[in-house]
């Protein structure tokens, strides 16, 4: 990204204290995304009484916008000190490892993703033993 940015040297401060909260944020939401797929896929989520589960999904939640909040940070500190064809360059890249989505010329490549049917079956059946209903 450095290149395509074109990072001039009296840039260098901006763009590697960007480059260090992007890399901090996508290691901390790939480790957090793990733990949330783990607590689905072994069931622990569903064993929770239903506020549990909404204060775990609270926190994840406030972790994940604490972690925006920093890269935005940096990322406008980034921004300040940018030519206009360099801000050009950045409204169009692609921040997929720290969970931001597209870019604004990426979103017709976004893929939708399910659950695997398996996954949901099984689902509905831990729904169904544990409600007493079917």
């Amino acid at each position: 990204m450095k290149t395509e940015f074109k990072i001039a040297p009296e840039q260098i401060t901006a763009w590697d204290a960007f480059a260090s909260v992007v890399r901090t944020s996508a290691k901390t939401h790939n480790n957090m995304i793990r733990s949330m797929a783990e607590e689905f896929d072994d069931g622990r989520i569903f064993n929770r009484p239903l506020p549990k589960r909404l204060g775990w999904q609270i926190a994840q939640m406030e972790a994940r916008l604490q972690q925006i909040k920093t890269v935005k940070d940096a990322a406008d500190d980034l921004y300040a000190v940018l030519a206009y064809e360099q801000k050009a360059v950045a409204d169009d890249i692609v921040l997929p490892m720290t969970g931001m989505g597209m870019g604004r010329n990426q979103s017709r490549h976004m893929l939708r993703w399910r659950w695997p049917r398996s996954r949901r079956a099984g689902y509905a059946i831990r729904r169904r033993t544990t409600t007493g209903s079917g």
